[in-house]
């Protein structure tokens, strides 16, 4: 696992990720501006960063926790709701 630094393209702020792999695509938010990205790196180094809208982020994230919903063995936890409609969801 390594801590990567990605500067953010609209504000310049820097930011860290953590990556298991050195290789990722997938949304990134600033936490500084909060604006939206989607993110390309590879020997964990930023390849590209390019703003996403909301809609977009949003679809990116949750494609990204079913694929690895998917390849999770482990039963859903009982205390949690599997519906991501409800109060008490949780992935």
């Amino acid at each position: 696992m390594s801590m990567v630094k990605i500067t953010c393209p609209k504000c310049n702020v820097d930011g860290q990720m953590s990556l298991l792999d050195s290789r990722y695509e997938g949304p990134y938010r600033c936490w500084k501006c909060h604006e939206n990205f989607l993110l390309v790196m590879d020997s964990n180094a930023v390849k590209s960063c390019t703003p996403m809208s909301q809609e977009e982020f949003a679809y990116n994230l949750w494609t990204m926790l079913q694929e690895l919903h998917g390849v999770d063995l482990s039963a859903w936890d009982p205390d949690f709701s599997s519906d991501p409609e409800s109060p008490d969801f949780a992935f």
